[in-house]
């Protein structure tokens, strides 16, 4: 049975996993200052060379629970 490309091994996927967990009081606060960091990130002109927008916007996420 195939499965998928290893990513990895092809050369478009980092080899690190970063778990971080954040516990705040102000979750909705926090989640704006990730957002406006998020875009003010994709708008640098070098990261622009080496990373497209979707895989960015996917790659960089978070969830609230």
């Amino acid at each position: 049975m195939e499965k998928g490309t290893n990513l990895v091994e092809a050369g478009t996927a980092t080899r690190h996993l970063v778990i971080v967990a954040v516990k705040t009081p102000d979750q909705l606060s926090l989640q704006r200052k990730i957002t406006k960091f998020k875009s003010e990130l994709l708008e640098e002109e070098a990261l622009k060379e080496t990373f497209s927008a979707a895989y960015a916007l996917d790659a960089f996420h978070a969830h609230n629970d």
